[in-house]
């Protein structure tokens, strides 16, 4: 793991502290995800723009946020049969 990060998570880990007086558990946020998706979501709902830009960042790194382009997409709605789609209609002729 990189300095980067490390000075990162430490420096998250007392902003929350002083702003939300939450404790964090830095090994635990990163092999828990539903724990990390909790703090960081935390940490968003916080007055302090430093405090939700890491908490983005952070899930940026640690691959809480969908990427760009590989947004769900919305399941298309099922084609109705031709059956279905008259039914109730009157689909013959006069002579039909």
């Amino acid at each position: 793991m990189d300095q980067a990060l490390l000075k990162e998570l430490a420096h998250f880990k007392l902003l929350l502290k002083k702003t939300a007086n939450h404790s964090t558990d830095i090994e635990k946020l990163l092999s828990d995800k539903a724990y990390a998706k909790q703090v960081l979501s935390l940490a968003e709902e916080s007055d302090n723009e430093e405090l939700i830009v890491m908490a983005l960042d952070l899930k940026d790194k640690l691959g809480l946020l969908p990427q760009p382009g590989k947004a769900v997409e919305a399941k298309p709605e099922e084609e109705a049969s031709e059956e279905d789609k008259n039914k109730g209609k009157y689909v013959f002729g006069a002579r039909g």
